[in-house]
C-alpha cells in the first residue's frame, strides 16, 4: 500500500467518524451540552495556567512583572475549576456565554461594516443587515437561553457533519 493510499483511507475513516459523532450529537444534545461544560471548563483551566507561566516566562526573560496576565491567570483558573466542579451551573451559564460571544462578533462586525461603505453600497447594506439579524438572533437567545443552548448544540453537531463530509471528500480526490 502506498502512502497516499493510507492517507486516502485515513481520511475516509477519519471522514465517517466524525459524520458519526455528528449524528450522536444531534441526537444527544443534552449530553453535548455537558460535554461542552467540561470543555469550556479545561481550556480554561489550561488558558489559566498558560497565563501564570507566560507572567512568570516574561519576569524571568524579559524582566517585566505584568500583574494583569497573572490576575487573568487566576481568574481562569477559578472559573474553570467552579465549572468543572458544578457542571449544572455550567450547563445553564455556557448558552449565556455564547450569547455574549455572539454579541461581540456583531457589534465588532458593525465597527467594521463602516469601511465597506466607501467600497461596495451592495456589501455595505448586506453586511449592516446580517449584522442587525444578528444582534436581534442575540437578544432573542439572551432571553431564551434553553434555545441557545440548542444552538450551540446544533452548530458544533453541524460542524462536524461539515468536516466529516470533507474528510470523505478528500479521500476520494
Amino acid at each position: 500500500m502506498t502512502r497516499g493510499t493510507s492517507y486516502k483511507v485515513g481520511s475516509f475513516i477519519l471522514g465517517i467518524i466524525f459524520i458519526a459523532v455528528s449524528i450522536v450529537t444531534f441526537e444527544h444534545p443534552v449530553t453535548d451540552l455537558h460535554l461542552l461544560v467540561v470543555l469550556f471548563s479545561t481550556v480554561t483551566i489550561a488558558k489559566g495556567i498558560f497565563e501564570l507561566y507566560t507572567d512568570q516566562a516574561m519576569k524571568n526573560w524579559v524582566g517585566l512583572y505584568s500583574t494583569l496576565i497573572a490576575w487573568i491567570g487566576i481568574v481562569d483558573l477559578l472559573i474553570g475549576s467552579f465549572f468543572i466542579f458544578h457542571l449544572s451551573i455550567g450547563k445553564i451559564l455556557l448558552p449565556f456565554v455564547f450569547v455574549f460571544w455572539f454579541v461581540y462578533n456583531a457589534i465588532s462586525r458593525f465597527l467594521s461594516v463602516l469601511a465597506t461603505k466607501e467600497v461596495s453600497s451592495v456589501s455595505y447594506w448586506f453586511l449592516l443587515t446580517v449584522n442587525a439579524l444578528g444582534v436581534i438572533t442575540c437578544i432573542l437567545l439572551f432571553f431564551h437561553p434553553m434555545i441557545a443552548a440548542l444552538t450551540l448544540v446544533f452548530f458544533i453537531s453541524l460542524t462536524f457533519l461539515v468536516v466529516g463530509i470533507f474528510n470523505i471528500r478528500t479521500a476520494f480526490k
